[in-house]
C-alpha cells in the first residue's frame, strides 16, 4: 500500500526542507514527480533547485523539457508524461490521480496558514476515506515527530 505523508510546516519554509528532502530520496535511488498547481511556483524551484546550496544543487527537468523521462526528478503541472515516480511531491495541494500509482506521496503545507491548513485536512480525510492510513508529521523543537492531525 502506498505510504502517504503529510508535513506540517511551522518552523521553517519550504526552501529550507525541499531540497534536503528531494536529496534522501533521490539517494535512496527513488524517481521523484514533485508537482505544482501554479506555473510560477513551478518557475521559481526549477531556478531554485540549481541554485539553493554553495556545495550543491539538483539536477531535475520539467515536463516542458525534452527527454524529462529520463531525469529521477520532474517537476510538472500535471501527471501526463512523468518520469515514471516512486514518490509523489507536492506543495500546493495536488491531489494525485490515483494513490496507489505511487509508492510514496508527500505533501507538505504551511501549517501556520489557515486557509492552507484546512486545505491539507480536506485532503486527509478524503485520503483516509478511501482506506488509506495516513502519517502526519508536526515541525517541533527537537524535529518532526508524528502527530495527529490538528
Amino acid at each position: 500500500m502506498t505510504d502517504i505523508n503529510f508535513y506540517k510546516l511551522t518552523r521553517s519554509s519550504f526552501e529550507k526542507l525541499v531540497p534536503r528532502l528531494l536529496e534522501k530520496i533521490l539517494n535512496e535511488g527513488s524517481s521523484v514527480a514533485f508537482l505544482f498547481k501554479e506555473k510560477e511556483r513551478l518557475k521559481y524551484f526549477d531556478e531554485f533547485l540549481w541554485v539553493y546550496s554553495a556545495e550543491s544543487f539538483l539536477p531535475h527537468s520539467t515536463d516542458n523539457d525534452f527527454n524529462n523521462k529520463l531525469q529521477p526528478l520532474l517537476l510538472a503541472l500535471d501527471e501526463k508524461n512523468l518520469n515514471n515516480p516512486d514518490v509523489f511531491i507536492t506543495i500546493e495541494g495536488f491531489y494525485p490521480e490515483c494513490l496507489n500509482k505511487y509508492k510514496k506521496i508527500i505533501d507538505i503545507f504551511d501549517g501556520k496558514n489557515k486557509e492552507t491548513f484546512n486545505d491539507a485536512l480536506v485532503r486527509v480525510e478524503n485520503i483516509k476515506n478511501k482506506g488509506y492510513k495516513v502519517n502526519c508529521w508536526k515541525q517541533e523543537n527537537t524535529g518532526w515527530e508524528i502527530t495527529e492531525f490538528k
